[in-house]
């Protein structure tokens, strides 16, 4: 430790370099030469220089005191020089004495998230805050602790100080720029708690970070109620500001995927915000899609300055399965948010399950469903038919979707089936049969709370129903009908409809097409885990010309698609967050899968089944996922789910916080702005820190000082030599 001197008085000095006081010794050397030229020579009078010795004694005296003068600005000088380099601090204090340099307690916050690779006329942002980190490291002594808190790992952080500042030197070295986007607040906490433990003088927390606006302003909002008291007074905070200047930045901001039912060879939608988060704007800006690695699609926009545009694309899925799909920008300042990732599932074939009394109710449904092929080849839907009585010896854990039309010979075991079928995702198709049965079927849409039906509606005379509502948008409808849509044939080919049911579709329900007696046609229903889509007219002629339609089959082909997967969204996530996965499963009991992270890393992790008779259902609980891109999960061979992973959009807003902003911020947690020193990465750190330590540095008034004497000297010296008496 450094030897600290102090003055007594309102305020003491210390000197930060004292070994350098003993330079004061050099100050006699003047005083030595000067001593030296004034040895007495015996001299011998000369009766005819007397009266010459007499005029010139007033010249002789006027020269000594040139020459004393000459010797106090010389001395003074030295001590100057001397003390310059012994930087001298003042304190305002009243303690005195003789000491050894206060033990710190030093918190170091580096922010390592991807805004902080962008770069400067400095270089790379976090390049400059491990230099900074490592400056504020060489400044610790023995017997000072140290915490590194890095933003990215702050919820997995060791609360434990150190004292091996080698050990924290290699840390900040290795240290790595993170996708993961943390708040300061939980950094500040782990702060305050090990601040208040501590029992060193010295108590410093250094904030390293760039600053940006939507960091403050988020923890402002949430955070500043609960901070009142976060720190004891005296501690000591410095904000190291890395990056002069903001820097532009372009984001794909977020994506969407419009299309909802996917089959091969057909075209997905696509669409995606780009942000231009700069002063200039964006000219021919190019944003691509890819699908699996290959890029399909390209699009250039204009996005003024502080701005977004919405781009759209359409392309071709060639395969069937699981699909990786990204957005990506061409590059720029910051490359981490130019690509944003999701994905999608084409089902190969659709397990379908028809439970129907007569084989003539369920005659269309089947041709319809039929007539689906795949590459023309074999249908698309796997069609298996039940009567309801044999619905308890089925085995629904194989079925995506069950149609079903008659409900008499179904009984409470076989309804609850159906309902464990729909909590585990399956999706339902209900039609009434022929011979409709009022109390079967209200009795059973009960059982899965469905509004009963109030009646049926018989069509005579002049009695005319029609379609005449359709909801376009749609995920049913998404992509055709789109002359409907554009308001072209309102009617879109309406059947002639003879009979009807008469139900209102209630809170529950979402009348997807509706009659022109304000009764529905088709309504959706949200159950658990599962959709449920109700017909109001059966399948048979004897109901309507519906079956003899163009419009028939393809509504037919997408409900029942839809209502396989119409709650079953590709899974995706940000950064660093929790994501439980939902799974159909054939397994049974605790079971392994196994996690493929973006980079190929390989983890099994064990899943949470639940067993119920006739379903099995899987939960796999992912926490802290903490790359972008495409997580693949696994059972054996079988891919089972991927997940989109993507980072947090706020951190590309590059826009910096100023030191009003900050001020206000830290006003949230009750600090004293007179604790708070705000500083640059480019200036001397360690010197600040210093000055904030011990007070104000006196050295540069020592130089000023000495500058001015030499100037003095330079003066008297010239006019000593030329009045020097010969």
């Amino acid at each position: 430790h450094s030897l600290v001197i102090t003055f007594i008085n309102r305020r003491h000095m210390t000197f930060l370099n004292p070994l350098v006081l003993f330079g004061l010794l050099a100050a006699a050397i003047p005083l030595i030469l000067h001593l030296l030229n004034l040895r007495k020579l015996k001299t011998i009078e000369f009766s005819t220089l007397t009266f010459l010795k007499e005029l010139q004694q007033t010249k002789i005296r006027r020269f000594k005191l040139k020459q004393l003068l000459l010797l106090i600005i010389r001395t003074l000088i030295i001590i100057f020089i001397v003390l310059a380099f012994s930087r001298p601090a003042i304190r305002g204090t009243v303690l005195g004495g003789i000491g050894s340099h206060a033990h710190s307690t030093i918190i170091l916050i580096l922010d390592d998230s991807f805004s902080m690779s962008v770069q400067d006329e400095q270089g790379e942002f976090f390049k400059q805050a491990k230099e900074t980190a490592l400056k504020i490291i060489n400044l610790l002594k023995d017997g000072d602790e140290v915490l590194l808190i890095k933003l990215s790992n702050v919820e997995s952080q060791e609360q434990i100080p150190s004292h091996d500042f080698d050990i924290v030197r290699t840390t900040i070295n290795e240290s790595k720029i993170s996708e993961i986007r943390n708040g300061l607040e939980p950094a500040l906490r782990i702060a305050s708690k090990l601040i208040s433990q501590s029992k060193n003088a010295n108590k410093e927390v250094y904030l390293v970070s760039d600053f940006q606006k939507t960091l403050i302003e988020k923890i402002k909002k949430d955070l500043a109620p609960n901070s009142k008291t976060l720190f004891e007074e005296g501690v000591n905070f410095f904000i190291i500001n890395i990056g002069s200047k903001e820097i532009s930045n372009a984001a794909v901001d977020t994506i969407s995927v419009e299309t909802k039912l996917f089959e091969k060879n057909k075209p997905v939608v696509i669409k995606s915000v780009i942000k231009n988060y700069g002063k200039l704007a964006l000219k021919n800006f190019i944003v691509s899609l890819y699908l699996n690695g290959i890029r399909v699609a390209q699009r250039s926009v204009d996005i003024n300055s502080w701005s977004e545009a919405t781009v759209e694309f359409s392309a071709i899925v060639k395969r069937t399965g699981f699909i990786k799909g990204y957005v990506e920008l061409e590059n720029d300042n910051l490359e981490q948010d130019n690509r944003r990732y999701f994905t999608i599932y084409v089902n190969e074939n659709l397990e379908t399950m028809i439970v129907s009394a007569s084989t003539d109710d369920s005659r269309f449904i089947k041709l319809a469903l039929t007539a689906a092929t795949v590459d023309n080849q074999q249908s698309f839907f796997r069609i298996t038919e039940v009567k309801p009585a044999l619905v308890s010896a089925v085995d629904f854990k194989n079925n995506d979707v069950l149609v079903i039309q008659s409900f008499g010979n179904l009984n409470d075991s076989q309804v609850n089936q159906i309902k464990l079928f729909l909590e585990r995702g399956g999706g339902l198709v209900i039609f009434p049969e022929s011979n409709f049965q009022f109390e079967e079927l209200n009795r059973f849409l009960s059982q899965i709370n469905i509004p009963e039906v109030e009646g049926l509606i018989k069509v005579s005379g002049q009695t005319e129903i029609y379609l005449k509502n359709i909801d376009f948008d749609h995920p049913v409808f998404y992509g055709v009908f789109e002359e409907g849509k554009k308001g072209i044939g309102k009617r879109l080919e309406s059947p002639n409809i003879f009979l009807a049911i008469k139900q209102r579709p209630g809170k529950t329900g979402h009348p997807i097409i509706t009659l022109s007696d304000g009764n529905p046609f088709l309504t959706e229903y949200k159950i658990v885990g599962g959709t449920v889509l109700f017909y109001s007219v059966s399948p048979t002629l004897s109901w309507s010309d519906f079956p003899l339609k163009s419009m028939f089959a393809p509504l037919i082909y997408r409900s029942i698609s839809y209502a396989a997967f119409g709650q079953q969204s590709p899974f995706s996530t940000l950064v660093n967050r929790d994501i439980t996965v939902k799974l159909k499963t054939n397994l049974t009991g605790q079971v392994k899968y196994k996690l493929i992270s973006p980079d190929g890393v390989e983890q099994y992790l064990p899943s949470l089944a639940e067993t119920k008779p006739g379903i099995s259902r899987g939960f796999v609980s992912l926490s802290k996922l903490t790359q972008s891109g495409i997580y693949e999960l696994a059972y054996g061979a079988d891919q089972c789910a991927m997940i989109a992973v993507n980072i947090d959009s706020k951190e590309s807003d590059l826009r910096k916080a100023d030191n009003e902003n900050l001020s206000e911020f830290f006003d949230g947690f009750n600090i004293n702005g007179k604790y708070i020193k705000y500083l640059d990465a480019g200036e001397e750190i360690q010197g600040e820190i210093l000055t904030s330590r011990f007070g104000l540095e006196l050295w540069k008034y020592a130089i000023v000082f000495v500058i001015l004497l030499a100037l003095v000297e330079m003066f008297v010296a010239r006019e000593s030599r030329k009045n020097q008496p010969r």
